[in-house]
């Protein structure tokens, strides 16, 4: 079955947000939230993740819609498609620089609504084609930048909502520019896709700065996710299902490390 296209609604008007949800509820699309200013509709994109942002460029106070539609993109590559009564030519030219994949006027008819979201869907996914999508084959090669969440770590496919749960990632090893990513079988089974391998196009350095500190730079190549240590012996550590090779002179600093992780736990 296809996964229905995640809708978050940000409107202050009640009315509005009524004739929205009454467009939609017969459709495939599928509210996940609803928002009426710019903190609250960044609390549920970090919460929700949805696919696609219906927002009012005229939220009422400040931020405006606008600013609230470059703060919701800063947390992941989320479509936007403007909702208004007016736009001022400057307002108009601010929205443009944000790319969203359409406007629509108030007030509007409830199949109007759908039909031009559905138009602009079609419309991206035609002008966006396979590479941006994550391929699923056994030597994936990701070329395209990262964004991070307190729990995510994003790898946009074609509508942009592949995602990665940090806490599931073992460790990555680095190869000449490429990292691969060793997973959790939970996760693994969670993405429902028949791969052996996840590759970034990016350093080992680039990628933990998306990570939080649970992550160990355990040698240039090579970084482990602290929480899946299971024992360390003289050559190498258990990690899970894997086991991964301890270099000379880094079992200390990686005690010393663990040292200080418990100390900052019992405080």
């Amino acid at each position: 079955m296809k996964t229905p296209v995640r809708i978050l609604i940000v409107e202050d008007e009640s009315l509005a947000v009524m004739a929205i949800k009454e467009s939609l509820e017969r459709t495939s699309y599928k509210i996940c939230g609803e928002a009426a200013d710019h903190d609250s509709a960044i609390a549920l994109m970090k919460t929700e993740s949805p696919d696609l942002v219906l927002l009012d460029i005229g939220l009422k106070g400040k931020p405006d819609g606008v600013t609230t539609a470059q703060s919701l993109k800063k947390i992941k590559p989320v479509l936007i498609f403007y909702i208004t009564g007016r736009m001022e030519d400057e307002t108009y030219e601010r929205a443009k620089k944000t790319n969203p994949i359409g406007f629509l006027y108030k007030p509007f008819r409830p199949w109007d609504l759908v039909r031009q979201i559905d138009l602009a869907l079609h419309n991206y996914h035609e002008g966006n084609p396979s590479e941006n999508r994550l391929k699923s084959y056994d030597d994936d090669e990701q070329k395209t930048d990262l964004i991070s969440t307190s729990d995510y770590l994003y790898l946009p496919d074609r509508t942009a909502r592949f995602r990665i749960y940090i806490k599931n990632i073992i460790y990555l090893e680095a190869d000449k520019g490429y990292t691969e990513l060793f997973l959790t079988s939970e996760e693994l089974d969670r993405l429902k896709r028949k791969i052996r391998r996840v590759v970034v196009a990016k350093g080992l350095s680039n990628i933990l700065d998306y990570l939080p500190n649970t992550f160990y730079k355990l040698s240039r190549s090579v970084a482990i996710n602290m929480d899946h240590l299971d024992r360390i012996e003289t050559s190498y550590l258990v990690l899970g299902s894997y086991e991964v090779a301890l270099p000379e002179g880094t079992r200390q600093p990686l005690l010393e490390r663990l040292n200080a992780i418990r100390s900052r736990k019992r405080t």
